[in-house]
C-alpha cells in the first residue's frame, strides 16, 4: 500500500513536471496552456482549455519504455475501471508524455488507435488501480508528431 508521503509526493513532481512542459511548449510552439486547477474542472472538463492532458513518466529511460493509461479505479478492492488516460471522455485532444528528458507529443486519437489496432497486453497490478500498457521509445517516436527535448 502507498503512503500518503508517497502519493503527495509524486502529485508534487507530475505538476513540477506539467509546469517545465508547458514552459518548454510556450518556448518551441509559442503556444500557452491553460490548467485547470479546481479538482471539478478537471474531471469535469479535462485538465486543460486547450484540450492538452501532460503525464510524467519517470521510467522512460530506465525501462526503455512508455506506460499508456487506458482505466483506473478510486480503490484496489473495487471490481471495475473506468476509463481514464486516453480513454477518458473529456475534452482531451493532444497526450503529451514524457520523463525529464523528453516529452512525447501525441494525438490522443493515435494512441487510442494504436490500442484498438494492435491490442496491447495490459497490465492492472502495478499498481493495482491502473490500467495500462507498454509501447517502446521506438514506438513512441513514430507514434508521436512531435517529441521535444527538454
Amino acid at each position: 500500500m502507498k503512503t500518503l508521503p508517497d502519493y503527495f509526493e509524486q502529485l508534487a513532481k507530475g505538476e513540477s513536471y506539467q509546469d517545465k512542459v508547458a514552459r518548454r511548449i510556450k518556448q518551441e510552439f509559442d503556444y500557452d496552456i491553460h490548467f485547470y486547477k479546481s479538482k471539478r474542472d478537471q474531471y469535469e472538463i479535462g485538465e486543460s482549455a486547450e484540450g492538452i492532458e501532460i503525464k510524467y513518466d519517470s521510467w522512460i529511460s530506465r525501462s526503455g519504455r512508455m506506460s499508456i493509461e487506458v482505466a483506473e479505479k478510486t480503490r484496489a478492492d473495487l471490481p471495475e475501471f473506468t476509463p481514464s488516460g486516453i480513454f477518458r471522455q473529456d475534452n482531451t485532444r493532444y497526450y503529451l508524455q514524457g520523463d525529464d528528458n523528453f516529452v512525447w507529443c501525441f494525438a490522443k486519437t493515435v494512441l487510442q488507435e494504436y490500442y484498438r489496432i494492435n491490442k496491447p497486453k495490459t497490465i492492472d497490478n502495478n499498481p493495482p488501480t491502473i490500467r495500462k500498457f507498454y509501447i517502446s521509445i521506438a514506438q513512441a517516436d513514430a507514434l508521436a508528431w512531435r517529441k521535444v527535448k527538454l
